[in-house]
């Protein structure tokens, strides 16, 4: 089975009453993913249906982790954090799997340099449902790095930057589970989050869909009593006239089953390296598949292969000025497929904000902001500024200094700072802002 979207009615709903809901299954989604709308953070999702990216509202969507996930056997042993060994488990895998729903996390969608450091912190605030829910992402060396827990406080958060990734989520009971979720992030200092509910079917659906979480209590029906039962005349017997033969009856043939023809894995998205691509930073391969039971990577250097064999690889000071490029390969019982990237260039370490630049003066219409660079190492050679209305850039202020007109008034005004140096990649910091009055 391929990528599957089913409309379902919430129960009792009548016609235009509430939004149908729809069902993800066996198809690729960025399950938790943030967005930012006229200056606020958001929580959604997206999926690769009916076309790649397609954004659905996180209150009308059900994830189906259907019984293709299911491990009659849990291993145990390194994954009893999940469940003990012997234990039923529903797992959606971090590599994608042959008719699985294959959810993952993505902050993409908010534009490089609206938030502080394009940092965001997504926290599982609460789960409502019948197991446990376990978040985890394989390590290196096959080791679980935990991610989320639903009975474990020490596993409640993680912080990424601008970010596609995938985990195993792990549910030990059939079911529906509500996953409450929110994003934390700043903008110039400003906190700013999102809060939103996601609900994930484990198992077969149910037969009677619940209504969505009710937001405002509604009245009780008034009760209607049941309609009698129609009365359905006995069927008259028939004797066959003498000396007739009955007809013959012929016993159904069964047809025997057909085998299921094993399929070849194709590329969804070609593969791409992705992250800063500065010495020192972490580079992911990136790329998607159907009907793929595992995925292996291999990466090289101006073409030669390194050892390194993960879906991520640290750049070190070796791969300086150097292209490095990936190759993923998928594999099924049906063959396998490869998809290579094209190469990037790897930059040097890019320049560290030790002080953050600071917007001076007051505060006032008609007053005059002055921007200090702040400290970074090593020192930098050369400074450009970039002045922000509620984190967004405002036309032509890109001087030092900056003077306050009345369309700043109630705003948060804050500024960007960009350092330059030969042989280092450029650094960019923003201050704290500050609300004009």
């Amino acid at each position: 089975m391929g990528a599957a979207v089913v409309v379902v009615p919430p129960r009792g709903a009548e016609a235009g009453a509430a939004p149908p809901y729809t069902v993800l299954s066996d198809v690729h989604t960025d399950a938790i993913a943030t967005f930012w709308d006229n200056g606020q953070l958001v929580l959604d999702t997206k999926a690769d249906t009916p076309a790649l990216h397609t954004r659905y509202s996180n209150e009308d969507v059900w994830f189906h982790v259907d019984n293709d996930s299911r491990i009659a056997s849990w291993p145990g042993g390194a994954y009893g954090f999940v469940a003990p060994a012997g234990a039923t488990v529903w797992l959606a895998p971090e590599v994608q799997g042959q008719d699985q729903l294959w959810p993952g996390f993505s902050t993409e969608s908010v534009p490089a340099g609206t938030l502080d450091n394009n940092d965001t912190t997504l926290t599982l605030a609460g789960v409502a449902g019948p197991g446990d829910v376990e978040l985890w992402q394989t390590g290196t060396f096959g080791a679980p790095a935990r991610l989320w827990s639903s009975d474990e406080p020490g596993y409640k958060s993680f912080t990424r930057k601008n970010v596609h990734m995938h985990a195993n989520w792990a549910f030990t009971a059939p079911g529906t589970y509500r996953l409450t979720v929110r994003a934390d992030a700043a903008v110039g200092g400003t906190p700013v989050s999102a809060t939103g509910v996601y609900t994930f079917v484990v198992g077969d659906l149910p037969a009677n869909p619940p209504p969505p979480a009710p937001t405002d209590p509604a009245p009780a029906p008034a009760p209607t009593l049941p309609a009698p039962a129609p009365t359905v005349p006995a069927p008259t017997p028939t004797t066959p006239a003498p000396g007739a033969t009955p007809p013959a009856t012929t016993p159904p043939t069964s047809q025997p089953e057909q085998p299921v023809q094993p399929v070849r894995p194709t590329v969804l998205t070609r593969a791409r390296v992705t992250g800063a691509g500065t010495v020192g930073t972490r580079v992911s391969c990136t790329a998607r598949f159907r009907h793929a039971s595992s995925v292996t990577y291999a990466w090289t250097r101006n073409g030669r292969t390194l050892p390194a064999k993960s879906a991520s690889r640290l750049l070190a000071k070796a791969d300086l000025g150097q292209r490095v490029a990936c190759r993923a390969t998928a594999t099924s019982a049906g063959g396998s497929v490869a998809s290579a990237s094209a190469a990037m260039l790897v930059k040097p370490a890019a320049l560290r904000a030790l002080r953050s630049p600071v917007a001076m003066g007051a505060a006032v219409v008609g007053r005059t902001l002055h921007a200090t660079p702040g400290r970074w190492s090593p020192v930098p050679r050369a400074h450009s500024y970039r002045w922000l209305r509620d984190g967004r850039a405002i036309s032509q202020a890109t001087k030092a200094t900056y003077r306050l007109v009345p369309a700043d008034r109630g705003h948060r005004i804050s500024v960007r700072v960009t350092v330059t140096r030969k042989g280092s990649s450029p650094g960019r910091a923003v201050s704290a802002a500050r609300t004009v009055k």
